[in-house]
């Protein structure tokens, strides 16, 4: 299975990583807002029940008291529920508030010997203005939930009285889950702008490696001096870089070299077959008639010029290889060619049937003798690979910038295996009829290779009504 991208790889991990952070943070802020806001309250319960049990109170004056605690506590201009406890050193209620709950137990609420607390000094004693600690009243605070409430309830004590206080919470916790539902909503559009700047920042960090891969990918065989540049890349792919163009200089060097010695190999063998191909017509005209001193020498004849050939091929490749393949352009009417060829065919195998589907003209720049060889080459598959009683079919369109020539034959189709390996060297697809076939595998690739020269393409096409066909494009002539 193909793996993802390494750009995906890595905004999915910043994304896996940020939300992670992002959660942990989350909670974390959460829950100090919590205590955060808890301890204010308490602080504030503290504060408030200091000042008052520094005071005794009548009842009065405690209810005074818990409507000036609702005002303080409350939201918005309007008055928090507070409820107020009071009870003396004997344990007696002094003050209740009417909204007490009454799944609070008052006998719950513990008295100052039970509380176990320091009490505060009596307002009767002069408090010593340099010890504020003497005036600090210890408590006890919790949450009391019950349905429809939550109250934060406080516990303190002096002498005189024990006094329990406590402010709603449904206010506070509202917020609580305001701010929850905020960053529960936030938190998607965050990790997506997370995932977005992963992506960017990915895609900036592998910019080097596409200006590699781009670089790379317009090297081939007649570009193999071109290097991929090293001045503006970063200190983490110089290295790489280095490697890379130290690697495409030993292949230029083994390439020129191999292309160098199939042409100077070529050239040196044409003078010798040349020579061998001049004595063998002057022994052949010598020899005595149906002699078989005659059969052999038209046996050597033939071998000979299809060795003049493959040089002749191979010449013509090894140029084409290093960027040297001469053009004699003119301009020519393909259609003249195309019915030549056609002819010859006809010629060769008379037992075939050719169809033609031509304009009468369709003229293009390119070198005649070349464009020819190449026409030749694509009839003599066609004829090669046929049936007995088979067809060649001959087409040729044109539009406002190319012409378009097919060529099309009966026969056995080329294997789905062996399609993408056609065009190769020395690559003859069907291996069993290779013997007894005349070629060597090299007109295809080379035929290719004329074409590409003209600036056109020659490609195999995908089997229409079981007919092997070949498609060659050229620019058409302004």
């Amino acid at each position: 299975m193909r793996g993802r991208s390494f750009q995906f790889k890595i905004a999915l991990v910043s994304l896996l990583f940020s939300g992670i952070a992002l959660c942990a943070f989350g909670v974390l802020a959460w829950i100090l807002f919590y205590r955060m806001g808890i301890d204010r309250i308490d602080v504030e319960l503290r504060s408030w029940g200091q000042q008052q049990l520094s005071k005794i109170r009548v009842i009065r004056e405690w209810q005074r008291f818990e409507q000036d605690m609702g005002l303080v506590f409350g939201r918005q201009g309007k008055p928090e529920p507070v409820i107020l406890l009071v009870k003396d050193r004997e344990g007696r209620i002094v003050y209740q508030s009417g909204n007490w709950p009454a799944d609070i137990d008052p006998k719950q609420i513990s008295s100052p010997g039970e509380l176990n607390i320091q009490p505060v000094p009596s307002p009767r004693r002069r408090p010593d203005p340099m010890n504020t600690s003497r005036f600090e009243v210890p408590g006890r605070f919790r949450d009391v939930s019950m349905p429809g409430h939550t109250w934060r309830l406080g516990v303190m004590a002096n002498e005189h009285v024990t006094m329990a206080l406590g402010v709603d919470l449904d206010g506070f916790l509202v917020e609580m889950r305001r701010m929850r539902l905020a960053f529960l909503t936030s938190m998607p559009i965050a990790l997506l702008l997370i995932a977005m700047a992963g992506w960017l920042v990915s895609r900036r960090a592998l910019r080097p490696v596409r200006q590699v891969t781009a670089t790379a990918k317009t090297i081939s065989a007649r570009g193999l001096d071109r290097r991929i540049p090293i001045e503006t890349a970063d200190d983490e792919f110089v290295e790489l870089i280095t490697v890379l163009n130290g690697m495409l200089d030993r292949l230029q060097e083994s390439f020129q070299q191999a292309t160098r010695f199939s042409a100077d190999a070529a050239h040196e063998l044409k003078t010798p077959l040349t020579i061998l191909q001049g004595e063998l017509e002057q022994a052949l005209r010598d020899a005595p008639p149906d002699s078989a001193q005659q059969h052999l020498l038209g046996d050597l004849m033939s071998e000979t010029l299809r060795l003049k050939a493959i040089t002749q091929k191979l010449l013509l490749l090894s140029r084409a290889d290093a960027g040297q393949l001469t053009l004699n352009l003119e301009r020519i009417n393909l259609v003249e060619l195309i019915e030549e060829m056609a002819d010859d065919a006809a010629i060769l195998a008379p037992q075939l049937t050719i169809k033609k589907d031509l304009p009468r003209e369709a003229f293009v720049n390119a070198d005649a003798d070349l464009i020819r060889q190449v026409l030749q080459n694509l009839a003599s598959n066609a004829i090669k690979y046929n049936r007995p009683d088979g067809t060649i079919l001959l087409r040729l369109d044109r539009d406002e910038s190319s012409v378009r020539f097919t060529i099309a034959n009966t026969g056995d189709p080329i294997p789905p295996e062996e399609r993408d390996r056609i065009f190769n060297r020395f690559h003859r697809a069907d291996k069993s009829r290779a013997r007894r076939i005349d070629g060597v595998g090299l007109g295809l690739s080379l035929s290719r290779e004329i074409v590409a020269a003209h600036r056109g393409k020659l490609i195999l096409d995908e089997l229409v009504d079981s007919m092997t066909t070949f498609t060659m494009n050229l620019p058409l002539s302004s």
